[in-house]
């Protein structure tokens, strides 16, 4: 069987399976799927190791499933990846030449990204041809950028239809103060999230009223295009913005509200969990109606007190707001700092699993994914699923066994191949 559909509680083996070299296949016991471990000290030989984007819900994987980019720990940049679906193998395509990277939904060569100076590009990865978008130091004084401290963007997206990117503008993390939105035949819009102030697609000027200033931890487009997620800093607040518009709504997590922790944003949807103390209480809701949320699976966990892990979501926009949702677990709280197997209280615990969003409230657990997720957020395996649900990269310190030390452990880049 190449996936658990029960709830079983499957705990790990006091000694994990060898990970091997690079280009090596292991068998997991788990339920015997395959996974190739990608990379090693020959092709990152920094100690530190790879992983995978910090957003799961970020489009790493080239829309035919024959490339993917992963984080080079030592630098913060990216490589890319060419895989072979059919063999199972992958291997270096050298340095990515953009930061926050994004494969198009539409053209398997292409990447969006940020290129130097506030500049957002697109990558032909074919030709190498590195073309300029949107140039934001033509619009300093509309955005009121500072000469005094630097801004950067970060967090960019595309939609599905390659024509809009979105990012945030500011000092940095938790501190950006505007979300910006390009559209190629409409041009740039902005909110400023200190002042509730707004430009509209023609460049007319608006403002919102009462407003709540916020900084910007992240933000995410809709695949449609249509919706703007951001989360606030220091807390588990999420603001929805019509682009262009006096359209918004920040809204706060309460027990009738369940939006915190990670999430991933479909075309029209918000997908999330209930992070209390039941174990993976997944929910899908209307992005424009958050309280409108219902629960992903059925019967719902029964809760364990005491209880906490985190988790990432990563979805296929090739299967529209429909698609199952792929999902790594980890139990940070109660996976050991010392090397050894992570723990399994609960069905789910530490594992990469799918959860249907059909209704059926259907469950496919498929692997163990070895990591510790301890000491260094990039031990965290955060998986990214494949456009066509064949393949999961994640990222693993495989009980911190692959060299270094915690809490500077070696984390390394696995791919796992799933039978769906």
């Amino acid at each position: 069987m190449p996936y658990v559909t029960n709830a079983t509680v499957i705990p790990y083996p006091e000694v994990p399976p060898d990970p091997g070299s690079a280009n090596s296949v292991i068998t997991d016991p788990f339920c015997g799927n395959s996974i190739l471990r990608v990379t090693d000290s020959s092709n990152i030989p920094d100690a530190a190791g790879a992983s995978v984007v910090s957003a799961s819900e970020s489009s790493a994987w080239s829309s035919d499933g024959r490339a993917f980019y992963l984080v080079d720990r030592k630098s913060g940049g990216f490589r890319l990846y060419g895989f072979d679906p059919d063999n199972f193998t992958a291997r270096d395509a050298g340095k990515l030449t953009l930061g926050s990277p994004e494969f198009s939904f539409q053209w398997p060569g292409v990447i969006w990204g940020i290129g130097e100076d506030l500049q957002i590009r697109r990558l032909d990865i074919a030709t190498g041809e590195n073309t300029l978008v949107v140039d934001l130091r033509d619009y300093a004084g509309e955005l009121d950028i500072p000469d005094s401290p630097r801004w950067y963007l970060n967090s960019l997206s595309a939609d599905y239809w390659d024509r809009r990117v979105a990012c945030a503008l500011g000092p940095g993390q938790d501190a950006n103060e505007r979300l910006l939105v390009y559209d190629l035949e409409e041009g740039l819009v902005w909110l400023d999230t200190g002042k509730g102030e707004y430009s509209g697609f023609g460049g007319w000027l608006g403002s919102i009223e009462p407003w709540t200033a916020f900084s910007v931890h992240d933000c995410r487009l809709s695949k449609n295009g249509d919706t703007l997620r951001s989360s606030g800093a220091g807390s588990n607040a999420r603001a929805f913005w019509r682009p262009g518009t006096g359209i918004f709504q920040n809204v706060t997590p309460s027990p009738d509200v369940p939006i915190c922790g990670h999430m991933a944003t479909g075309f029209d949807t918000y997908f999330g969990a209930q992070l209390q103390t039941t174990p993976f209480q997944f929910i899908m809701a209307p992005l424009w109606n958050i309280a409108g949320w219902q629960d992903l699976m059925r019967p719902v966990p029964r809760s364990v007190p005491g209880w906490w892990s985190d988790y990432h979501i990563s979805t296929r926009a090739l299967g529209g707001d429909s698609s199952p949702l792929y999902i790594s677990s980890y139990n940070a709280q109660g996976n050991p700092t010392t090397p050894g197997p992570p723990t399994a209280a609960v069905p789910g615990d530490n594992e990469i699993f799918a959860v249907y969003t059909d209704g059926s409230g259907r469950v496919a657990r498929f692997a163990h994914h070895y990591s510790s997720a301890e000491g260094n957020f990039y031990n965290s395996p955060r998986g990214n699923v494949s456009p066509d649900g064949r393949f999961f990269i994640f990222a693993s310190d495989w009980y911190m066994g692959l060299g270094g030390e915690y809490p500077n452990q070696r984390s390394d880049v696995f791919c796992l191949k799933l039978d769906t």
